[in-house]
């Protein structure tokens, strides 16, 4: 049995989504407002005793069908479940349960960028040979199965933040990465944020945030520091403040 790390910062249902996950997990631990998503990671690791861990998002609320039970093939990779959308239906890896190898994680992650888990866990160097075998360029697997649904639309901010990364990263992964074959896959997302979902509970506050994110990569798309900022939450609750005071 790995351990299970519940990694929340200040998301508004933590604590309901925290007490369904004892229920699967009673031994559950939790790491709490751990400022930046690569030392947020690192204080889960240290606090697991395990060779791998499970990690929960605070706003991730795990299915009754879900169990933490994997048996990986191999402990070297990270395994990740798919979660759902509760605003477009999009069922991906945005937010789902993710299964770390402990002492990689402990580990610091230099330069990081836009996305902690496609950077730490994927050979960026491999893309100039502009190799299409992805299986070797990364050591994150997929597992096809739903594990929870993330709650991200719980207010407006929220909703609006979510929508506003994941559209950024989507789009630089589609400018940057050389598969080209998942590309449409990737757009379709991308499209989707931004379409789908209005009636749903601040869904039109997502549909504006994945909006804006589109715009905010084209009019940056050239300046990675600038990118980054979708990390930033000050700089994304300031964004978020200019729109709608």
């Amino acid at each position: 049995m790995y351990d299970v790390v519940f990694m929340c910062y200040n998301e508004p249902d933590y604590l309901a989504h925290y007490e369904l996950l004892k229920e699967k997990a009673p031994h559950a631990k939790i790491v709490k407002g751990v400022k930046g998503i690569d030392k947020a990671h690192q204080q889960c690791a240290k606090v697991s005793d395990t060779s791998m861990l499970y990690i929960v998002d605070g706003d991730a609320k795990i299915i009754e069908t879900f169990h933490f039970d994997f048996e990986p093939p191999d402990e070297d990779y990270v395994y990740m479940w798919k979660s759902i959308n509760p605003v477009n239906g999009i069922v991906s890896a945005h937010g789902s349960v993710k299964l770390y190898p402990t002492l990689k994680l402990r580990t610091t992650t230099q330069d990081w960028f836009l996305d902690f888990n496609m950077c730490k866990f994927s050979n960026w160097n491999y893309w100039p040979n502009n190799n299409s075998d992805y299986k070797h360029w990364t050591s994150i697997k997929s597992v096809e199965e739903v594990s929870n649904i993330t709650e991200f639309n719980t207010d407006p901010f929220n909703a609006f933040k979510a929508a506003f990364k994941q559209t950024v990263k989507y789009n630089y992964w589609i400018h940057t990465i050389p598969f080209k074959h998942v590309h449409k896959d990737w757009q379709k997302i991308i499209d989707t944020w931004c379409t789908k979902g209005n009636k749903r509970l601040n869904g039109s506050y997502s549909i504006d945030g994945a909006k804006c994110g589109v715009k905010f990569f084209e009019e940056n798309k050239t300046e990675l520091k600038n990118l980054h900022l979708i990390n930033d939450y000050v700089w994304l609750k300031e964004q978020f403040d200019l729109r709608y005071e």
